[in-house]
């Protein structure tokens, strides 16, 4: 597969290159804003640096006045979404505003952990503690879908938390990323529960975690040893879709592709916050 692997990673970085500003940062970047991002005269993200740079700038230079001018009503959705975010309330696949705590567990400092294994709209909880390879439809709770605790398993508002972080400089976005990250990991070990059932989806995980913690690697919240937990799970996560790759089917479509792009955003982040090579 290494030649396919190579092409698919080729036509990745093309696509992240073209739509990194609008699909990771949802702003409408202009070619101009991209510019000066990368300050290197190019209208376009050509590489696996570029992109990563612009990761690393996160929403272009947010403090800056043009910034604030020329994005006004882009960032207060973001930090109003944040906001949302910080009560655990979602609008999961058009559900609605769903608050989504987990009442069996007690309140810690002010966290109410999530339920992560929840069908928010009939109230099922999908069950815990199985290998996932061990999962059947038949162990679904009556009528829930498990697309729902998937859906709120990608994480995908922690990269909404993070650029509300490099907005605000605001604490609270940046350790709700992290008390959300060890809320996740105690109720879901690796490669346990309805949350790795899918590849796809601990793949979409992976670079939604990898793009959250590049943007609040600066934070007093993610130093010492929730900085050590959050990469060392990334480690983790990645060695799991290597050893569940999505390309044994007829058609991988998607879910081969997903799996890629994942490995690609770990790597880069890796590269990105100087881990060593070897854990």
């Amino acid at each position: 597969y290494s030649r396919r692997y190579a092409e698919t990673i080729k036509h990745v970085e093309d696509v992240l290159g073209r739509h990194i500003a609008r699909s990771a940062f949802g702003i409408g970047a202009a070619p101009e804003t991209r510019r000066r991002a990368i300050g290197d005269g190019h209208s376009t993200l050509q590489t696996s640096q570029d992109i990563r740079e612009c990761l690393a700038i996160g929403i272009v230079e947010v403090h800056s006045q043009a910034f604030d001018r020329d994005h006004v009503t882009s960032r207060a959705r973001i930090v109003d979404d944040a906001d949302r975010a910080l009560r655990h309330e979602f609008d999961l696949l058009g559900s609605g505003p769903k608050t989504i705590v987990d009442a069996t567990r007690p309140v810690v400092d002010g966290y109410r952990p999530i339920d992560w294994n929840v069908d928010p709209i009939l109230g099922l909880q999908f069950p815990t503690g199985f290998p996932h390879k061990t999962w059947n439809p038949t162990m679904r709770p009556g009528l829930a879908d498990i697309k729902w605790p998937w859906e709120i398993g990608r994480c995908q508002h922690w990269v909404t938390l993070g650029q509300a972080y490099r907005l605000t400089r605001d604490e609270r976005y940046a350790m709700e990323i992290v008390r959300q990250h060890g809320d996740f990991v105690a109720v879901n070990p690796m490669g346990i529960g309805v949350q790795f059932v899918c590849t796809m989806d601990v793949a979409i995980r992976a670079y939604n975690w990898a793009i959250a913690f590049d943007l609040i690697r600066e934070s007093s919240s993610f130093k010492g040893e929730a900085a050590a937990r959050a990469y060392r799970s990334l480690f983790e996560v990645g060695q799991f879709i290597i050893a569940h790759l999505e390309n044994t089917y007829e058609v991988t479509s998607n879910h081969f592709l997903s799996n890629v792009v994942g490995l690609w955003f770990l790597g880069e982040e890796h590269k990105a916050a100087k881990l060593p090579q070897k854990t």
